[in-house]
Protein backbone atom coordinates (compact mmCIF):
# COMPACT_ATOMS: atom_id res chain seq x y z
CA UNK A 1 0.00 0.00 0.00
CA UNK A 2 2.81 2.39 0.84
CA UNK A 3 4.43 1.63 -2.51
CA UNK A 4 1.15 2.33 -4.32
CA UNK A 5 0.64 5.65 -2.57
CA UNK A 6 4.15 7.03 -2.36
CA UNK A 7 5.69 5.69 -5.56
CA UNK A 8 2.76 5.51 -7.97
CA UNK A 9 -0.17 7.78 -7.19
CA UNK A 10 1.79 10.48 -5.33
CA UNK A 11 5.25 9.90 -6.77
CA UNK A 12 7.91 12.60 -6.64
CA UNK A 13 9.96 13.87 -9.57
CA UNK A 14 12.95 11.59 -8.97
CA UNK A 15 10.77 8.52 -8.29
CA UNK A 16 13.45 7.19 -5.93
CA UNK A 17 12.10 8.09 -2.51
CA UNK A 18 8.78 7.59 -0.76
CA UNK A 19 7.48 10.27 1.60
CA UNK A 20 6.69 8.49 4.85
CA UNK A 21 3.85 10.89 5.59
CA UNK A 22 1.66 8.43 3.65
CA UNK A 23 2.04 6.05 6.57
CA UNK A 24 -0.39 8.35 8.38
CA UNK A 25 -3.03 7.50 5.80
CA UNK A 26 -2.54 3.80 6.55
CA UNK A 27 -2.93 4.02 10.31
CA UNK A 28 -6.59 3.05 10.13
CA UNK A 29 -7.27 0.79 7.15
CA UNK A 30 -11.01 0.92 7.82
CA UNK A 31 -10.99 4.64 6.98
CA UNK A 32 -9.30 4.31 3.59
CA UNK A 33 -12.52 4.14 1.61
CA UNK A 34 -13.73 7.43 3.14
CA UNK A 35 -10.82 9.47 1.74
CA UNK A 36 -11.25 11.44 -1.50
CA UNK A 37 -8.38 9.72 -3.27
CA UNK A 38 -9.45 10.89 -6.72
CA UNK A 39 -9.46 14.55 -5.73
CA UNK A 40 -6.16 14.28 -3.87
CA UNK A 41 -4.29 12.59 -6.70
CA UNK A 42 -5.68 15.13 -9.19
CA UNK A 43 -4.67 18.06 -6.99
CA UNK A 44 -1.22 16.53 -6.50
CA UNK A 45 -0.80 16.02 -10.25
CA UNK A 46 -1.88 19.61 -10.98
CA UNK A 47 0.73 20.90 -8.57
CA UNK A 48 3.43 18.77 -10.20
CA UNK A 49 2.42 20.05 -13.65
CA UNK A 50 2.58 23.59 -12.32
CA UNK A 51 6.14 22.99 -11.09
CA UNK A 52 7.21 21.71 -14.53
CA UNK A 53 6.27 25.06 -16.08
CA UNK A 54 9.60 26.37 -14.75
CA UNK A 55 12.35 25.96 -17.33
CA UNK A 56 14.83 24.47 -14.83
CA UNK A 57 12.50 21.54 -13.96
CA UNK A 58 13.31 18.55 -16.18
CA UNK A 59 10.88 15.91 -14.86
CA UNK A 60 7.34 15.66 -13.54
CA UNK A 61 5.95 13.85 -10.53
CA UNK A 62 2.42 12.63 -9.98
CA UNK A 63 0.27 9.82 -11.34
CA UNK A 64 1.24 9.62 -15.02
CA UNK A 65 -1.50 7.09 -15.81
CA UNK A 66 -4.03 9.73 -14.74
CA UNK A 67 -2.37 12.33 -16.96
CA UNK A 68 -2.42 9.98 -19.97
CA UNK A 69 -6.07 9.14 -19.27
CA UNK A 70 -7.08 12.80 -19.05
CA UNK A 71 -5.24 13.56 -22.29
CA UNK A 72 -6.89 10.64 -24.10
CA UNK A 73 -10.34 11.68 -22.88
CA UNK A 74 -10.04 15.40 -23.64
CA UNK A 75 -7.78 15.66 -26.71
CA UNK A 76 -8.17 13.57 -29.84
CA UNK A 77 -4.88 14.43 -31.53
CA UNK A 78 -2.12 14.47 -28.91
CA UNK A 79 -1.65 10.78 -28.04
CA UNK A 80 -1.91 8.20 -30.83
CA UNK A 81 -4.48 5.60 -29.90
CA UNK A 82 -5.88 2.27 -31.05
CA UNK A 83 -9.53 1.38 -30.39
CA UNK A 84 -10.00 -1.52 -27.98
CA UNK A 85 -12.52 -3.96 -29.46
CA UNK A 86 -13.13 -5.46 -26.02
CA UNK A 87 -14.32 -2.16 -24.56
CA UNK A 88 -17.61 -2.45 -22.64
CA UNK A 89 -19.52 0.85 -22.52
CA UNK A 90 -21.50 -0.30 -19.48
CA UNK A 91 -18.78 -1.22 -17.01
CA UNK A 92 -15.39 -0.23 -18.47
CA UNK A 93 -13.69 3.08 -17.54
CA UNK A 94 -14.04 5.72 -20.24
CA UNK A 95 -10.38 5.86 -21.24
CA UNK A 96 -10.01 2.09 -21.51
CA UNK A 97 -11.67 2.27 -24.92
CA UNK A 98 -8.29 3.31 -26.34
CA UNK A 99 -4.87 1.70 -26.22
CA UNK A 100 -1.89 4.04 -26.54
CA UNK A 101 0.95 2.47 -28.55
CA UNK A 102 3.73 1.01 -26.41
CA UNK A 103 7.08 2.77 -26.19
CA UNK A 104 5.90 5.68 -28.34
CA UNK A 105 8.28 8.58 -27.81
CA UNK A 106 8.40 11.31 -30.41
CA UNK A 107 8.79 14.85 -29.02
CA UNK A 108 8.26 16.27 -32.51
CA UNK A 109 4.82 14.66 -32.69
CA UNK A 110 3.71 16.16 -29.36
CA UNK A 111 4.98 19.63 -30.21
CA UNK A 112 3.25 19.59 -33.58
CA UNK A 113 0.01 18.23 -32.09
CA UNK A 114 -0.12 20.91 -29.40
CA UNK A 115 0.78 23.69 -31.86
CA UNK A 116 -2.00 22.59 -34.24
CA UNK A 117 -4.61 22.16 -31.51
CA UNK A 118 -8.00 23.72 -32.24
CA UNK A 119 -11.59 23.36 -31.02
CA UNK A 120 -12.24 20.27 -33.15
CA UNK A 121 -9.60 18.35 -31.17
CA UNK A 122 -11.05 19.13 -27.73
CA UNK A 123 -13.74 17.14 -25.92
CA UNK A 124 -14.81 19.52 -23.17
CA UNK A 125 -17.11 17.15 -21.31
CA UNK A 126 -16.07 13.58 -22.07
CA UNK A 127 -18.03 12.08 -19.18
CA UNK A 128 -21.45 13.53 -20.01
CA UNK A 129 -22.51 10.27 -21.65
CA UNK A 130 -21.72 8.39 -18.42
CA UNK A 131 -23.73 10.42 -15.92
CA UNK A 132 -25.98 7.40 -15.35
CA UNK A 133 -22.89 5.69 -13.90
CA UNK A 134 -21.29 8.63 -12.10
CA UNK A 135 -23.74 11.51 -11.52
CA UNK A 136 -22.42 15.06 -11.38
CA UNK A 137 -22.04 16.20 -7.77
CA UNK A 138 -22.38 19.77 -6.51
CA UNK A 139 -19.07 19.51 -4.66
CA UNK A 140 -17.42 19.88 -8.08
CA UNK A 141 -18.46 23.56 -7.93
CA UNK A 142 -16.42 24.01 -4.75
CA UNK A 143 -14.11 27.01 -5.23
CA UNK A 144 -11.52 27.44 -2.52
CA UNK A 145 -8.40 25.77 -1.12
CA UNK A 146 -8.23 22.00 -0.69
CA UNK A 147 -5.76 19.74 1.09
CA UNK A 148 -3.44 17.76 -1.18
CA UNK A 149 -1.68 16.22 1.83
CA UNK A 150 -1.24 16.88 5.52
CA UNK A 151 1.04 19.85 4.83
CA UNK A 152 0.16 20.86 1.26
CA UNK A 153 -2.77 22.99 0.10
CA UNK A 154 -3.72 23.84 -3.48
CA UNK A 155 -6.42 25.96 -5.07
CA UNK A 156 -9.52 24.33 -6.53
CA UNK A 157 -11.12 27.13 -8.57
CA UNK A 158 -14.09 25.99 -10.60
CA UNK A 159 -14.56 29.43 -12.16
CA UNK A 160 -11.32 29.01 -14.12
CA UNK A 161 -12.56 25.91 -15.99
CA UNK A 162 -16.22 26.80 -16.65
CA UNK A 163 -15.99 25.43 -20.18
CA UNK A 164 -15.41 21.96 -18.76
CA UNK A 165 -18.69 22.29 -16.88
CA UNK A 166 -20.60 23.28 -20.03
CA UNK A 167 -20.66 27.02 -19.28
CA UNK A 168 -19.32 30.00 -21.20
CA UNK A 169 -15.89 30.88 -19.81
CA UNK A 170 -15.80 34.34 -18.26
CA UNK A 171 -12.89 36.26 -16.76
CA UNK A 172 -12.29 34.68 -13.32
CA UNK A 173 -11.03 36.33 -10.19
CA UNK A 174 -7.29 36.37 -9.66
CA UNK A 175 -5.98 33.32 -7.75
CA UNK A 176 -4.21 35.60 -5.29
CA UNK A 177 -7.61 36.99 -4.26
CA UNK A 178 -8.39 33.73 -2.46
CA UNK A 179 -7.02 34.11 1.04
CA UNK A 180 -4.97 31.17 2.30
CA UNK A 181 -6.34 29.78 5.55
CA UNK A 182 -4.84 27.48 8.13
CA UNK A 183 -5.00 23.76 7.39
CA UNK A 184 -7.76 23.17 9.97
CA UNK A 185 -9.89 25.92 8.40
CA UNK A 186 -9.37 24.48 4.91
CA UNK A 187 -10.45 21.04 6.08
CA UNK A 188 -13.49 22.52 7.85
CA UNK A 189 -14.50 24.50 4.76
CA UNK A 190 -14.48 21.36 2.66
CA UNK A 191 -16.82 19.61 5.08
CA UNK A 192 -19.14 22.59 4.61
CA UNK A 193 -18.58 22.74 0.85
CA UNK A 194 -22.17 23.81 0.11
CA UNK A 195 -21.31 27.22 1.59
CA UNK A 196 -18.39 27.65 -0.82
CA UNK A 197 -19.64 26.45 -4.19
CA UNK A 198 -19.67 28.78 -7.17
CA UNK A 199 -22.94 30.71 -7.27
CA UNK A 200 -25.27 30.57 -10.27
CA UNK A 201 -24.44 34.22 -10.91
CA UNK A 202 -20.73 33.45 -11.23
CA UNK A 203 -21.39 30.43 -13.43
CA UNK A 204 -23.00 32.79 -15.96
CA UNK A 205 -24.84 30.78 -18.65
CA UNK A 206 -24.46 27.39 -20.38
CA UNK A 207 -22.91 27.05 -23.81
CA UNK A 208 -25.72 26.78 -26.42
CA UNK A 209 -26.09 23.27 -27.82
CA UNK A 210 -25.56 24.53 -31.38
CA UNK A 211 -22.38 26.43 -30.48
CA UNK A 212 -20.33 23.91 -28.52
CA UNK A 213 -17.08 25.21 -29.98
CA UNK A 214 -17.78 28.93 -29.95
CA UNK A 215 -16.74 29.95 -26.43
Amino acid sequence: MLLLLGWTIFSGKNNKNINLLWLLALQDMDELDSWTWGGMRLAFLYEQLSLTSDSFVVSCGGYMTLLVGCTLANFSNIIPRIDDDAYNTTVSPLVSQWKPPRDFSNPGHYRAAIDSLDHSHVTWRPYETRRHITPFEDICWYSRWIMASSDRMVRHLAERVLRQYGYVQTIPRAPIDIELNAADDVAQALTEFALHVLSHQHRDHPVPDNQLWAH
